[in-house]
C-alpha cells in the first residue's frame, strides 16, 4: 500500500494534532499515535489523494453516506480516511451488519454503532462524534 507523505505548510493545532492545508485551507489532519501517523481529512480532499491507484486504495467516508444524506448533513465535507480496497470493504461489511440497509438510524444509534465499529481506532470515533455533533 502506498504511504503518504506531506510536505507542504502545516501547523500543530489542538490536541496535538498537526494540520495540513490544501490550497490555503485546512483539509487534512495527520494525527500522531505512538509511531505512525494517521490522515484524517474531509472526503472531498482525500478521494483526490486516492485518484490513479485504480481502487486499490479508496477514500473512506467515516459516516456511511446513506446516514450523512438522512441527517442532512454534507458528503463532501465528511471526515474521511484512506483504506486499501479490502479495508474498506471490511470495514463496510462491519458497518451494515450493525446497521441493515432499509432503517432510519438516529444520531445516538448511528454514533453507538459506529463506536463498535471503530474500537480499535478512537480517532476515527472522535472525528465521526464531532461531525455528529456529540
Amino acid at each position: 500500500m502506498p504511504r503518504f507523505f506531506w510536505s507542504g505548510d502545516y501547523k500543530r493545532g489542538p490536541n496535538g494534532l498537526i494540520e495540513v492545508g490544501f490550497h490555503n485551507t485546512a483539509a487534512a489532519w495527520i494525527i500522531p499515535i505512538g509511531s505512525e501517523l494517521k490522515l484524517i481529512g474531509t472526503y472531498a480532499n482525500l478521494s483526490k489523494l486516492t485518484n490513479g491507484y485504480k481502487g486499490a486504495i479508496q477514500a473512506h467516508h467515516l459516516i456511511e453516506v446513506r446516514h450523512l444524506l438522512k441527517l442532512g448533513l454534507p458528503i463532501s465535507h465528511a471526515p474521511a480516511v484512506i483504506l486499501s480496497k479490502a479495508e474498506h470493504v471490511m470495514i463496510s461489511n462491519s458497518l451494515f451488519k450493525l446497521l441493515p440497509k432499509g432503517f432510519t438510524y438516529t444520531r445516538t444509534q448511528i454514533m453507538n454503532a459506529y463506536k463498535q465499529a471503530y474500537k480499535a481506532y478512537p480517532e476515527w470515533i472522535e472525528a465521526t462524534s464531532q461531525y455528529l455533533g456529540f
